[in-house]
């Protein structure tokens, strides 16, 4: 917008001393920023090439899916017991992308809406961690700041559009490894854990205001 104010008044003051004219107009400018109204959500599919390592931006092999998609869902499928460490691990784990369509004010909230359960009293509620992420775009390439990074049985969290200025939400869901970077609460799955298919929904949601 600056480049074409001045390209503007250049032409003018031409205009003014070709014609020696004497005069002024004012010339009113707006642009109306819309209210957010939708949350556009891309959820990644990711490979970590059988390192179980925390994941990082350094993506190499993935999947994306947009709501509607069959693929729409956070599966680990069957995990794979390592004898050694004598846990369960998996090569995949997940990212979701959050993105606003409009102006603020706005809150994009996370809700565990029950909780990984089996068909017994086990829970995986402190075995999947979740991490979240800021995103922004600086001279071309993506840079993330950590914001949180929790088990998923305490993941209720609120993110304004003040706590995103300048980016998105990024969203990350993987199996717990035992790792020292781990959040406070997380436990591996160990040979202990009740043999099922362990289920549970979160819910993401924009409040507008």
């Amino acid at each position: 917008m600056r480049r074409i104010m001045v390209v503007m008044l250049a032409m003018v003051t031409v205009y003014f001393f070709l014609t020696s004219l004497c005069f002024s107009e004012t010339i009113g400018i707006s642009a109306q920023v819309p209210q957010a109204e939708n949350l556009k959500l891309t959820l990644f599919k990711l490979n970590t090439q059988g390192t179980p390592d925390d994941p990082s931006d350094d993506w190499d092999n993935y999947t994306s899916y947009s709501p509607g998609d069959g693929g729409f869902k956070i599966d680990f499928g069957e995990l794979e017991l390592d004898e050694d460490l004598g846990i369960f691990l998996t090569d995949t784990y997940y990212a979701l992308d959050c993105g606003v369509d409009g102006g603020a004010p706005w809150t994009i909230q996370h809700r565990v809406t029950s909780g990984f359960t089996g068909t017994g009293t086990d829970t995986l509620g402190d075995n999947i961690i979740v991490t979240f992420h800021k995103l922004k775009i600086v001279e071309g390439k993506e840079t993330y700041e950590e914001l949180e990074k929790t088990i998923i049985a305490d993941s209720d969290r609120d993110f304004t559009n003040s706590d995103l200025a300048g980016g998105w939400l990024r969203i990350y869901y993987g199996i717990a490894t035992g790792a020292d970077d781990e959040p406070e609460g997380a436990e591996p799955i160990t040979v202990h854990e009740t043999a099922d298919t362990y289920t549970g929904t979160i819910e993401i949601t924009l409040v507008t205001s």
